[in-house]
């Protein structure tokens, strides 16, 4: 199983070019509370795992969101930061957290509201891969 300091670094490094107050602490501490709590998803509240291996889905995987993102004028400082799932930091982009919390909510007060959420998550992530695909051209093609 993957450590929770090793996650910790690894999300360190991908934050720390944003530069602020943040430090390798304040992931680990971020981490290590999320995880004692059972690490749910800031956002939706589904299970999320530390690694890809572990997780029943990609979407299920662990990321670092800014809860009012950086574009809008947000602050790379742990007081801004929270763990959802990577298919709800897909789908939230650069609106604010409490606009993204009450389309959240509205989807899963719905009767299949979780089964639809999950099906939106999924589809973001395959957007994102198809985008990234898109992208590249094989060799000897122009």
């Amino acid at each position: 199983m993957t450590s929770i300091i090793e996650v910790a670094k690894k999300r360190f490094r991908n934050h720390s070019k944003f530069g602020g107050p943040v430090t390798l602490e304040d992931f680990i501490d971020l981490l290590t509370e999320s995880y004692n709590n059972g690490l749910k998803c800031c956002y939706c509240r589904c299970q999320m795992y530390l690694t890809q291996a572990e997780a029943n889905h990609a979407t299920s995987v662990v990321s670092v969101d800014h809860r009012v993102s950086l574009w809008s004028g947000g602050r790379n400082e742990r007081a801004n930061l929270c763990l959802c799932c990577v298919g709800c930091n897909l789908l939230k982009g650069t609106s604010p957290g409490c606009v993204f919390e009450e389309i959240v909510g509205a989807v899963l007060a719905s009767p299949v509201g979780f089964l639809n959420w999950n099906a939106y998550k999924v589809h973001a992530y395959a957007g994102q891969i198809r985008a990234k695909l898109d992208r590249i051209k094989p060799y000897g093609v122009d």
